[in-house]
């Protein structure tokens, strides 16, 4: 993806980016109308930009579902270790 486009994907995020701990109204805080600068000719322009988005979060997603390399179990390798005996 390219910067630019990047840097507008971020832009209209941030435009709907909420506080924690905030209370939302949607009809009062966002207008349902928002249209991004997007005109009536502009739909194979707003279907790209929200295709680089979708392919973006599943990238994303992607990241933090991957999974985690296998840790080591090195109580096996302790009970396997010889130890000095103490009398």
């Amino acid at each position: 993806m390219a910067d630019r486009g990047l840097k507008r994907l971020k832009e209209l995020a941030a435009l709907f980016k909420v506080r924690p701990g905030s209370a939302v109204t949607l009809p009062r805080d966002f207008d349902p109308g928002f249209t991004a600068d997007f005109g009536k000719d502009d739909a194979d322009r707003a279907s790209n930009v929200l295709r680089q988005g979708t392919d973006l979060l599943a990238e994303y997603q992607d990241r933090l579902a991957a999974p985690r390399r296998p840790m080591r179990c090195w109580s096996c390798c302790r009970a396997s270790t010889p130890r000095a005996r103490t009398a």
